[in-house]
């Protein structure tokens, strides 16, 4: 075993204290219920903003305002005169909520934003733009770092000896690339635990691919596992693809078909999986 298990379960930790206060806008621009709504909607397309709360005084916000209901009113009518949007319960979320809830309750909301509660008042907002910034990128590249270092621990307890070498499907090119690496780590005085842990996680992905036995106890499809740009995508082949985008700094959604409400399912089928690797072999009590 690679002995960085219980390591990564310290990390997975972290990556759960991410929360929504570590993404979420606060400060947040607020109509005067003096002001007329041309007023309103100049400040929004200025800070280029969708939704404003109603003031009220000191009274916490109970109320909001949409760009787009905005410009179908009269641009002379004052706040006070016109009706406004409640906010509902459904519309909140505390600020101490995990990244890994948010993304459960953004499947579902109909809005791509919720108002975020610091104890009994809404002082923030949090949008589903908010989840390119470092937080969530960190969060999502921290479960694929945990994923990566999993499937490791299952490769070496289903190879021991490095035996996948010798799996006759396997592409000759992948041990190579094993036995290079695994060369130059030693040359630089450091001491990988296995030929496999030197490989990343495409490669990963392709011997287990080639091992279905190891699989079917994870509910896994051969076939999930295959990264190959000519194979129909699946969804271990986008997570591959946001890793990259995070590591490129791209757009986490680049190239993933169904935009957002597609990433928060590969999110959760990510959640799920590390969940099952973490259950699966000697120290979890699996095969």
């Amino acid at each position: 075993m690679s002995g960085f298990k219980g390591q990564f379960e310290d990390l997975q930790q972290v990556i759960e204290s991410i929360h929504v206060r570590h993404i979420a806008v606060y400060g947040l621009e607020a109509c005067q219920p003096e002001e007329t709504l041309g007023a309103v909607l100049a400040r929004m397309e200025e800070y280029d903003i969708d939704i404003m709360p109603v003031a009220s005084g000191a009274q916490p916000f109970t109320a909001y305002m949409m760009r787009e209901g905005i410009k179908q009113l009269p641009q002379t009518a004052k706040v006070r005169e016109v009706k406004h949007r409640p906010i509902s319960v459904s519309d909140i979320v505390a600020s101490e909520t995990p990244l890994r809830q948010l993304v459960s309750l953004f499947q579902t909301h109909t809005q791509p934003w919720f108002f975020v509660l610091e104890g009994n008042r809404v002082e923030g907002i949090v949008t589903q733009g908010d989840l390119q910034k470092p937080a969530f990128r960190a969060y999502l590249f921290g479960l694929l770092s945990v994923l990566e270092v999993y499937l490791l621990d299952l490769i070496e307890e289903a190879y021991p000896n490095d035996e996948w070498r010798d799996l006759p499907s396997l592409p000759p090119k992948v041990w190579d690339k094993a036995e290079h690496e695994y060369g130059e780590r030693k040359r630089r005085g450091e001491a990988p635990s296995s030929y496999a842990e030197v490989l990343g996680l495409g490669d990963k992905l392709q011997i287990l691919r080639h091992s279905p036995a190891w699989l079917e106890p994870l509910g896994i499809k051969a076939a999930e596992l295959d990264l190959s740009l000519s194979s129909p995508k699946d969804w271990l082949q986008e997570l591959y693809q946001v890793r990259n985008n995070i590591a490129h700094a791209d757009d986490l959604v680049k190239r993933i078909k169904g935009r957002w409400r597609h990433l928060y399912w590969l999110t959760e089928r990510l959640e799920a999986l590390v969940s099952k690797l973490q259950g699966f072999g000697p120290e979890g009590g699996g095969v």
